[in-house]
């Protein structure tokens, strides 16, 4: 056999699995124990008051995702008739709203039957894009030179659109004094308030048709058949603040009809801030924003659920159901007690490690076999859960070492001195040795990760291959040369 085919052979035989990071969306594959909270939220959906609007919370990689679509797996069984909206896809159109109801009304054509008329249907539609031409309307040119000003050039557009965040008077008199017109008479004033008077009423005027065709299309075509609308809104809080809102402000000013349910995946903090921001430009004084987030969200939402943290026996169980091909059987654990609780990043921590560990095998003739999967896993931890620290030890890997005797000697007992007293000092297990110290900046990295403690002090059964403690800085940097092949671009 050729030399090549050997090399090929040996390669195949550690094949890298690298993971996706697509929701789970079947309760066969729930790995997280979602399954209570998306029964009960299944059932309240389909059997509660409306309308309604549930708000899952929780930070980036929680879950919600997943949840969400475990929660309209059931749904669906229960015969709902379900949407599904991913703001961020359309954060660049102009207006996110009118992209979010073309959503729930193509949710319910989805589900309209062929040969079933849909003249309704096409109505509604329509009349959005009416809404989009509208607003255009609604941009009324006024030439600076017959307002008396100095200026004759151009003209400056006044934006006029009141769905949602319109322009304001306040910000086209701005413009105007900006470009160098004399101050506005109070009959040019009043003309175009009058302007927008108009403009205001017909805009009303389409929010209340759409209001009344739409409940009425709901209670024909769900309501009537004993079905629920279900819409799922998703990454809503990846999105630019005006346009978050402008989907929480259509949910209650057009679509917030009896026999809809609308669940948002969202993180609350981040869109409470959202909200603050937007609307701080009607702070007077220097006061803070007139509107609260966090009582701006409990008007929009009805029912609040937050994502809950993932137990300990539920994340191993995670952890290790995410490779069939771990270089050690204690690799997992390392994982799943060393970092936090949030899934995303532990299947994007454990992606890195994978790699790494594929490359060093790559390369074991070279590194003489001194990666060993362990003490890999663990710098990948650090890595991923205290960047900072991770910065000052791949420049000083002997610093890993000496984090580790400390840190083994804190945990230690108390060591019983030849008197019957107790020693002076804590050191290594056994030693009587004192406790080392930690220099003062070094002592602030560390304090300020708590992670970093649980994953030093692990209790592994194979100690051999898991501690730093008797390794030398020569022996450590190989750990730090190979992580540095992950690491994220410097902003």
């Amino acid at each position: 056999m050729s030399a090549t085919h050997t090399e090929t052979d040996q390669m195949d035989e550690h094949t890298a699995t690298i993971l996706n990071d697509k929701a789970v969306e079947t309760l066969e594959k729930d790995t997280l124990d979602f399954k209570p909270y998306v029964r009960a939220l299944a059932k309240i959906i389909t059997s509660g008051d409306t309308p309604l609007t549930i708000g899952v919370f929780g930070d980036w990689g929680s879950g919600k995702t997943s949840l969400m679509h475990l929660v309209e797996e059931q749904v669906k069984a229960r015969e709902a008739v379900t949407g599904w909206f991913d703001a961020w896809k359309y954060d660049k159109e102009e207006t996110l709203w009118r992209a979010f109801l073309l959503a729930v009304l193509s949710a319910v054509r989805e589900a309209t039957p062929a040969g079933q008329p849909t003249e309704d249907l096409d109505y509604l539609e329509t009349m959005l894009y009416r809404a989009l031409d509208i607003e255009r309307a609604g941009g009324v040119t006024i030439d600076l030179a017959k307002l008396g000003g100095s200026l004759a050039q151009g003209a400056v557009q006044l934006g006029l659109s009141f769905i949602p965040g319109g322009t304001l008077l306040g910000e086209f008199v701005k413009k105007v004094q900006q470009l160098g017109a004399e101050a506005l008479t109070d009959d040019v004033t009043e003309a175009i308030q009058r302007e927008r008077t108009k403009i205001h009423i017909e805009q009303v005027r389409f929010l209340e048709q759409f209001q009344d065709k739409f409940r009425a299309l709901v209670q024909q075509r769900i309501v009537n058949n004993h079905q629920r609308l279900v819409v799922f809104i998703d990454d809503l809080d990846r999105c630019l603040p005006e346009k978050a809102i402008q989907v929480l402000e259509a949910i209650k000013l057009f679509v917030d009809a009896p026999g809809c349910v609308f669940v948002l995946g969202l993180d609350q903090q981040v869109i409470a801030r959202g909200v603050e921001l937007r609307y701080r430009e009607f702070a007077r004084d220097g006061r803070q924003a007139p509107i609260d987030g966090a009582r701006y969200l409990e008007k929009i939402i009805q029912l609040p659920f937050q994502i809950p943290p993932v137990a300990r026996d539920d994340m191993g169980d995670f952890v290790h159901g995410l490779s069939q091909d771990w270089p050690h059987a204690e690799c997992p654990k390392v994982f799943a007690e060393g970092l936090g609780n949030n899934p995303r990043q532990i299947k994007r921590t454990v992606n890195v490690f994978l790699m790494l560990w594929s490359l060093a095998d790559e390369r074991k003739a070279k590194l003489n076999g001194a990666i060993k999967p362990l003490r890999l896993a663990k710098v990948v931890a650090l890595q991923t859960a205290a960047p900072a620290l991770y910065e000052v030890l791949k420049e000083q890997p002997g610093l890993l070492r000496d984090l580790e005797r400390y840190f083994t000697s804190e945990a230690a007992p108390v060591q019983e001195a030849p008197d019957g007293g107790k020693a002076a000092g804590r050191g290594a297990p056994g030693s009587g040795e004192p406790r080392p110290e930690l220099p003062s900046d070094l002592a602030g990295l560390v304090s300020a990760t708590p992670a970093v403690q649980r994953i030093l002090t692990l209790a592994l059964e194979d100690k051999k291959e898991t501690s730093f403690a008797e390794l030398s800085p020569a022996e450590l940097r190989p750990y730090f040369t190979l992580t540095r092949r992950a690491e994220a671009p410097q902003a």
